[in-house]
């Protein structure tokens, strides 16, 4: 596990794209998101939350996620999997300001509940006709 750049006190609030690995062990979606995520990074100004950081993007925790609550200004959680779209969507409804991406590279039919979040998300990006 890499330790990756921590957040800057300063840059929290200019935060606009939160990539959240919430998956404990390294897995194919983990490798895909450590490779789009420093390229996210000079797009927006973003942070990796969780496990297995890349460099070329900022890092960020727990702590640095509270700190976010009742922010004015919207953040983008890009989600790539069903607890990540969990997760934004709790946060949402305790008052984050999150807008819910995901991202989709479904080679089968998702399931009912996979089909349920996404129906909840304010943005889909799907790389796979399958995807629904």
């Amino acid at each position: 596990m890499e330790p990756g750049v921590p957040i800057e006190n300063n840059s929290i609030r200019d935060l606009q794209l939160i990539v959240p690995n919430l998956h404990r062990r390294y897995s194919g979606v983990t490798a895909t998101n450590r490779m789009v995520a420093p390229k996210l990074a000079r797009m927006y100004r973003a942070a990796w939350l969780g496990p297995y950081a890349p460099d070329g993007i900022a890092r960020m925790g727990p702590a640095d996620l509270l700190k976010l609550w009742r922010r004015r200004a919207p953040l983008i959680w890009h989600a790539r999997r069903n607890d990540e779209m969990i997760a934004g969507l709790l946060l949402r409804g305790l008052g984050w300001p999150l807008k819910l991406v995901f991202t989709s590279a479904a080679q089968r039919h998702h399931t009912w509940l996979t089909r349920w979040l996404i129906r909840r998300m304010d943005a889909v990006i799907a790389t796979s006709e399958l995807s629904a």
